[in-house]
């Protein structure tokens, strides 16, 4: 990776509950948040990690890649950014799935073996 655009804080998960737990981010998924960034050409809002209590809060699904440090949603309501976004992680080997939405886009690089790449729509919460 030749440059780390997100520092650590950025990839953790908003409740106050689990700020003093270690933090897991995925190496792949750092990556290709800044590959992302690279194509965008500007900085990125992120939101990454979520503990299980917080994921349950906001409904999100069980077993999400972002309890693990897989998963990351990036923040955009723009169509040029979002399509730009889109394209530089379709385009990379390390995007494993990619969630579209009004007003973000998921991405993570977690499949179990055999689970093909996968990409849906839906609306952010």
């Amino acid at each position: 990776m030749a440059q780390n655009y997100f520092d650590d804080e950025e990839f953790r998960c908003p409740c106050s509950a689990c700020r003093s737990l270690p933090l897991h981010v995925n190496e792949d998924l750092r990556e290709l948040l800044n590959l992302i960034r690279v194509a965008v050409g500007r900085p990125l809002r992120i939101a990454a990690n979520r503990c299980e209590a917080h994921n349950a809060a906001i409904k999100g699904s069980k077993g999400s890649r972002h309890i693990s440090g897989h998963a990351a949603d990036i923040s955009c309501k723009d169509g040029t950014i979002r399509s730009s976004i889109v394209g530089a992680a379709i385009s990379s080997r390390l995007c494993r799935g990619i969630g579209v939405y009004n007003k973000h886009i998921h991405v993570d690089v977690f499949r179990l073996a055999g689970e093909p790449r996968t990409v849906w729509s839906g609306i952010s919460k």
